[in-house]
């Protein structure tokens, strides 16, 4: 979801993990253990974070989670969005992730930006690491959430077994991957591959991984390393929990909205395993965890986090309003519902809304547009239905849509639970045991694998 448009380099102080403690280092000068601070951009100022490359995170067979790599994966989720930038280079500056992975050794860097909206943003770069049975090419792939008018097909799923828009990209990512490691040409003995993405780029993640998983053709399974960041749903196969899979690795907050795009009600579910953040409580344990989180997320940010007030609920109610009355996804498309008294389908609404709001580019009159059906949708509630009366009734309240807050109440909540900045910070305020593992449910009429 992030679009975040510039990075500058500077010196800056970072942060080095759970403590939060700040260190003055220099931009680009390497400190054997010790975080080199990379500057970005984000919500209107300077940031930087701690990043450091460590060859024995890549010792262990991919099925074993790790969460110092996840930790660094998450960084690097969320110095991708420089890819987002748009226009002319400014002179001095330099883009990110770029100059992270120089400082992490990384090289032979391809980075493609400003994609279609059928296609997926993305880096690959590689590096030589050292094991006990010998040296291995580490290709590192990054893949980057919805840039502009890829908001449209993140709810244009299509009817059948894996989501439209997510394969597609996933099609667009993998052909890129392909190409690098064929012009490598390596033993794919010798080969250990670490992809990553947050939103929409890590459904991409995980359907490149699964392929390359499956296929086993330019590395072996256990030299696959896959965690992605707040992914939403990107797939009905009902081999989704094969083991093989086991070392992908979904990570997300429960509070996120996208993380239940498209429903699990209607089959959906990821590659992998899926590891949740502890969900809000009145405990110390939780506060303390509240604490170290937003004491990240104004490192990269620069405001104060603030999670939904009822936890995942808010989130969950909305959803159960939905799968209650639309029971799969062909419902999505196809059952007609009352906004403002004309009839429409759910998708069509999602489309006219939340992609008009957030999938245009600058100068566009769209967005006006849709902002303000939706607002007609939350005001005219006698001439709406229930169902789309409480996806306006959402985003008005918890994203402050139409400023019909005035202020009152944080209206930053869907936004907050879904940035990479967010999953960052979560990530380096927690240790790896306390995240909860999400077992995929039963869900009746799971298509079979065809």
């Amino acid at each position: 979801m992030d679009t975040e448009k510039d990075n500058t380099k500077n010196t800056e102080k970072t942060e080095t993990g759970e403590n939060s403690q700040a260190v003055d280092v220099t931009e680009g000068a390497r400190v054997p253990g010790e975080k080199t601070a990379v500057s970005f951009s984000a919500n209107g100022g300077t940031r930087s974070v701690g990043v450091e490359f460590r060859e024995e995170l890549f010792s262990h067979d991919s099925a074993q989670y790790d969460h110092e790599l996840a930790r660094f994966c998450a960084e690097f989720a969320m110095l991708g969005y420089g890819l987002m930038r748009t226009g002319e280079d400014v002179p001095g500056e330099t883009y990110q992730p770029e100059n992270a992975l120089d400082i992490c050794g990384f090289e032979d860097v391809v980075s493609v930006r400003d994609t279609a909206v059928d296609e997926e943003n993305y880096f690959i770069a590689r590096r030589k690491i050292s094991a006990e049975e010998g040296e291995y090419t580490l290709v590192f792939a990054g893949y980057i959430g919805s840039y502009v008018g890829q908001w449209y097909t993140n709810f244009d799923s299509g009817r059948g077994l894996m989501h439209l828009g997510f394969a597609d990209a996933a099609d667009f990512a993998y052909t890129g991957l392909r190409r690098y490691l064929e012009k490598l040409n390596a033993d794919r003995r010798r080969v250990k591959l670490l992809l990553i993405g947050h939103s929409r780029g890590g459904a991409v993640a995980s359907l490149v991984a699964a392929r390359l998983i499956r296929d086993e053709i330019f590395a072996l399974p256990e030299n696959i390393f896959a965690y992605t960041f707040a992914s939403p749903n990107p797939t009905r196969h009902a081999d989704r929990s094969d083991p093989k899979y086991s070392r992908i690795f979904n990570i997300i907050n429960k509070e996120d909205f996208v993380t239940k795009c498209m429903p699990r009600e209607w089959g959906y579910g990821r590659y992998g395993v899926t590891l949740a953040f502890p969900e809000k409580d009145r405990s110390s344990r939780y506060n303390t965890l509240l604490s170290k989180v937003r004491g990240h997320f104004d490192a990269f940010y620069g405001a104060k986090y603030m999670p939904f007030r009822y936890g995942p609920k808010t989130v969950d109610r909305l959803f159960e309003t939905i799968t209650g009355t639309l029971k799969s996804v062909d419902d999505f498309y196809d059952v007609g519902l009352r906004s403002q008294g004309e009839k429409l389908s759910m998708q069509t609404y999602f489309t006219r809304t939340l992609c008009g709001l957030v999938g245009e580019p600058a100068g566009s009159k769209v967005p006006d547009a849709a902002r303000n059906y939706m607002l007609g949708t939350f005001i005219n509630r006698y001439a709406s239905c229930a169902e789309l009366k409480a996806v306006a009734s959402f985003f008005v309240l918890y994203e402050g849509i139409g400023s019909a807050t005035t202020g009152k109440i944080s209206d930053t909540y869907f936004s907050y639970a879904h940035l990479a900045h967010t999953y960052c910070a979560y990530m380096l305020a927690l240790d790896g045991d306390s995240l909860v593992r999400v077992d995929p449910p039963e869900v009746a009429g799971t298509p079979e694998e065809e």
